[in-house]
């Protein structure tokens, strides 16, 4: 079975061959996102994903795990349309990658499951755009 660390770092490396991202970080610590630039003061490059785990439940008996995973996508914004719809285009190309389709195969690394959930619109001031995609992350345990 692997760590929550472990499921974090193969989500940090799929999008990191996907080249969509000027920087890409992990949330040790489950934080509120309105802290989220208080947790990441030194967060500059945008693009950028945050990925942090949540809740971790086990089910069937402990045969299998859920976690929860938000993966945060924030780009800078101008006030101009040129902007949104390049920040929609990486929020587009994100979601293609973790296989974010309602109809699509969840995504599998290393024999676990990253079932999409949902897309909110978050709101950490006027010059971002950001976004959280909530991914469960299904493992059986051995």
């Amino acid at each position: 079975m692997l760590t929550e660390r472990e499921m974090l770092n193969a989500l940090r490396e799929k999008l990191e061959t996907e080249e969509i991202f000027r920087e890409i970080r992990i949330l040790d610590n489950e934080i509120g996102y309105t802290a989220l630039f208080e947790a990441l003061p030194d967060l500059t490059n945008f693009p950028a994903a945050i990925i942090a785990t949540g809740e971790v439940m086990m089910e069937n008996g402990g045969y299998t795990s859920r976690t929860s995973i938000d993966v945060i996508v924030i780009d800078t914004y101008y006030g101009n349309d040129a902007k949104t719809e390049e920040s929609q285009n990486v929020l587009k190309k994100t979601t293609e990658a973790l296989n974010c389709n309602g109809f699509a195969k969840p995504l599998c690394i290393n024999k676990v499951h990253y079932i999409f959930e949902r897309i909110t619109k978050l709101f950490l001031g006027d010059e971002y755009l950001v976004w959280n995609i909530r991914l469960v992350a299904k493992a059986i345990n051995l």
